[in-house]
């Protein structure tokens, strides 16, 4: 795959945990992201692209390829000599605002950053407007994206203190030669025909424009249907919902336990397999996963910022808290502790009521289209 981006990148950094101020000798990597602008056959043509990644000169994937696997880029460009050996992603420039506008916070904080490696006049331009992509949606935004990292520390704190000890079994749920369970795209295939239906009923609440575009646009409910373990006592109302069988919605609940089992089996050994030695044995000094810890209580502290400041700080060490989560991703602050500030802070955001928040609901569309336009028309083709 050739890929030809001399000179048509607006701005290229190290982010993530340098940026951070939160980085540990002989730990933590170097992570470079960048935005570019695609040629002509991108823009014009039928060619597509989103973003690049992975690790130096030995590969990269990009969203146009079938295939999700590191290949081979014979680079144009001079550019990326200094990217041997690290981690990086480049984002093609409407992927980069599509993002932007959803409050993404590893996409934000790179028109915040201190300094960068190359920035292009043009690249001045996003780092001025840089306010204008500050909105309400913030707030859900960063929570989620803590949730997220928060998550993954329960998850690896379970594994830690109750390891599972063998591989899922058919037989541990009921299933035999005879009764076997549904496949992952059987159950897809239903919980799809649930969500039509409940689709189709909010169709019909013209009164509730609001809740209708809420449910409809603003949310991924679909994705929450396929996704989302309903809890047994909701089986019931889905039954009636969808006139399925009682022998039905025991095979379904049956299977998805089963395989729920089997992913978690298959995410404990990968988890196992590759994670880092030296983290594994702050893992295990600790008790927790605390470099996913220290994210997402910096994610909250980051998010509380900018609805109180209307502005956002990525080294934590200017914002005041920079030594407080160091201490937190080396393992110097106790489980229950950190929880605790994570729930704080969780709440204290919760609790601020959007009408409250002095940021626009959402950036303004015709602006975004209009620097889109702005951008790729003064790089040319």
């Amino acid at each position: 795959m050739r890929v030809n981006l001399d000179d048509r990148f607006l701005m290229i950094a190290i982010t993530g945990s340098v940026a951070y101020g939160l980085a540990i000798e002989g730990v933590s990597d170097i992570d470079v992201k960048g935005l570019f602008i695609a040629g002509k056959p991108y823009y014009l043509g039928l060619k597509h692209i989103e973003q690049l990644e992975g690790k130096g000169e030995t590969g990269a994937f990009t969203s146009n390829q079938k295939e999700k696997s590191l290949r081979k880029v014979d680079w144009e460009t001079d550019k990326f000599q200094f990217l041997e050996d690290k981690d990086f992603v480049l984002y093609e420039l409407r992927k980069y605002l599509s993002l932007l506008r959803n409050a993404n916070p590893n996409i934000q904080e790179m028109l915040w950053l201190d300094s960068y490696l190359y920035l292009h006049p043009l690249g001045k331009l996003l780092i001025e407007n840089r306010d204008k992509f500050l909105t309400k949606k913030v707030k859900a935004s960063y929570i989620g994206y803590a949730n997220a990292q928060l998550r993954k520390v329960q998850t690896h704190r379970k594994w830690l203190l109750d390891p599972p000890q063998s591989k899922p079994k058919p037989e541990y749920f009921g299933f035999n030669d005879l009764y076997k369970p549904l496949t992952l795209a059987e159950i897809n295939a239903f919980f799809y025909f649930l969500w039509l239906v409940v689709r189709d009923c909010i169709e019909y609440l013209d009164p509730a424009e609001e809740l209708r575009d809420l449910l409809l646009e603003r949310i991924d409910y679909k994705q929450v249907f396929l996704e989302h373990r309903f809890p047994e006592d909701a089986q019931k109302q889905i039954q009636e919902y969808t006139h399925a069988s009682s022998d039905f919605m025991e095979l379904t609940y049956a299977s998805r336990r089963y395989l729920a089992a089997q992913k978690e089996w298959k995410n404990y050994q990968s988890w196992k397999e590759h994670r880092n030695e030296k983290r594994r044995v702050m893992e295990v000094k600790c008790g927790y996963d605390a470099k996913h810890a220290s994210h997402a209580l910096r994610l909250l502290y980051t998010g509380r910022e900018i609805i109180q400041k209307k502005t956002l700080i990525v080294d934590r060490r200017k914002a005041g808290d920079g030594e407080y989560l160091l201490a937190v991703k080396q393992g110097n602050v106790a489980y229950e502790e950190v929880m605790a500030e994570c729930d704080r802070v969780y709440n204290e955001i919760k609790g601020v009521d959007n009408k409250d928040i002095d940021l626009p609901e959402r950036v303004d569309e015709d602006f975004l289209t209009d620097l889109c336009i702005e951008l790729v028309e003064s790089m040319g083709f």
